[in-house]
């Protein structure tokens, strides 16, 4: 226990001097604390090789740490979206975004397919789709709210298109991880209840948008606690982690990381839905996610890399190959689809939805344990997410400022 202390000092220490050293750069600071963690990664790998012995110890402590960072980081991106602009803004926005994601889907699973004929290498065309397809609303959603346009037409746009992207492919790597276990186990039993708890989840939202919209009506003065800075209790913050955990628990049920995921995301958008002008509830929760859980998991996903599962030749091969099909799924949809803009913000767009990093992880993970990938392809789709996520939002950041896009917007 003393040395999970130890551990979760350097991960704390390390969120701490991220934001004083990368903001002055002009780099984003989620990449800055993947770098940290990676380098830590390497110091820790390398004594281990040298030595045989661990430099340091991260148990299910610091995990379970991390992974609640992430779940928080699902939350916030649903509480980031601003249904009032969404609704003005009309259902264009959304087609666009399906447009998008589905092009992408057309576009990859041809390649994945092409890639299992050519290397030979045992690969599921269909999943690796899903995987590929996955953006990451969490390097989205960051860049764009450091960058401080995250609530403007442009901003919103960019992060819808995350969002749905992210959305379709836990809601397909979801059926398919279902549909996969009850033909492994032969069991209807675990395809009916995982069906149920997807409803259930769905049906839940709705519950609480409904109750929560007629208790504001009716009862505005009892609502108003959930806004007050002097609030002893902070009744606002208590509520808000139930309704998060609600959703989680009703996803872990049959322990599936896709209906979670998908949770989280529910949880802030309900919260989204029903205090659009909770400014205050907004910025305490953003204090808890990005001051404390959330650089938690982005430090701890570099710390703990697997650098043995990428050191051999097959991960040579995959990697430059998986990087060219996933720069395809997503740049030719976003250059073609995006619209209401010139070609170069069009072009902006598709290099920062190319950023994945937690979905991608999360599919990669849940992959590996339904056996639907192997070890080094695991590995690689882990190293891509993190190549990705350090390449896009710098890439994006970069043509943002030369170009004067937010003119353009």
């Amino acid at each position: 226990m003393i040395s999970e202390y130890f551990s979760l000092l350097i991960i704390i220490l390390l969120a701490f001097i991220t934001p004083l050293l990368f903001t002055r750069i002009g780099v984003p600071v989620v990449v800055g604390e993947i770098l940290l963690g990676l380098a830590v990664g390497v110091i820790l790998y390398a004594y281990n090789s040298f030595t045989g012995t661990d430099l340091l110890a991260f148990g299910e402590p610091v995990s379970f740490l991390a992974d609640i960072g992430f779940i928080f980081l699902m939350f916030l991106s649903g509480l980031e979206i601003n249904f009032a602009q969404l609704e003005r803004a009309g259902r264009g926005i959304l087609i666009r975004g399906i447009a998008i994601f589905a092009t992408s889907l057309i576009v990859a699973f041809p390649l994945s397919a092409l890639l299992t004929g050519m290397t030979g290498i045992d690969l599921e065309p269909a999943y690796l789709t899903f995987v590929l397809a996955t953006t990451s609303v969490a390097i989205v959603l960051t860049v764009v709210r450091e960058m401080r346009f995250s609530r403007t037409e442009y901003g919103q746009k960019i992060i819808i298109s995350a969002l749905i992207a992210d959305l379709g492919a836990m809601v397909l790597i979801a059926a398919y991880t279902i549909r996969y276990e009850v033909l492994r186990t032969g069991d209807p039993v675990f395809g009916l209840t995982a069906i149920t708890l997807f409803l259930l989840i769905f049906l839940f939202f709705y519950l609480v948008y409904r109750i929560g919209s007629w208790a504001i009506w009716y009862y505005p003065n009892m609502m108003k606690k959930f806004f007050r800075s002097d609030d002893p209790h902070e009744i606002g913050i208590r509520a808000s982690l139930a309704i998060i955990f609600v959703f989680v628990a009703l996803s872990a049920v049959i322990e599936s990381e896709a209906l979670a995921v998908i949770g989280a995301f529910l949880a802030g958008a309900v919260i989204s839905l029903l205090f659009q002008e909770g400014a205050l509830l907004g910025k305490k929760l953003y204090g808890i996610g990005y001051g404390f859980l959330i650089p938690i998991f982005f430090i701890h996903l570099g710390i703990t890399f697997d650098f043995n599962a990428v050191l051999n030749m097959e991960a040579l091969i995959l990697l430059p190959t998986l990087i060219g099909i996933a720069l395809a799924a997503k740049m030719i949809p976003s250059i073609l689809l995006a619209g209401g803009g010139t070609p170069r913000r069009n072009l902006a767009t598709g290099i920062i939805l190319t950023g994945g990093l937690s979905l991608m992880i999360a599919a990669a993970e849940i992959g590996l344990r339904l056996r639907l990938l192997t070890p080094t392809l695991h590995g690689v789709l882990i190293l891509l997410a993190i190549v990705f996520a350090v390449i896009s939002p710098i890439g994006f950041k970069y043509m943002y400022r030369r170009f004067k896009l937010e003119e353009e917007s």
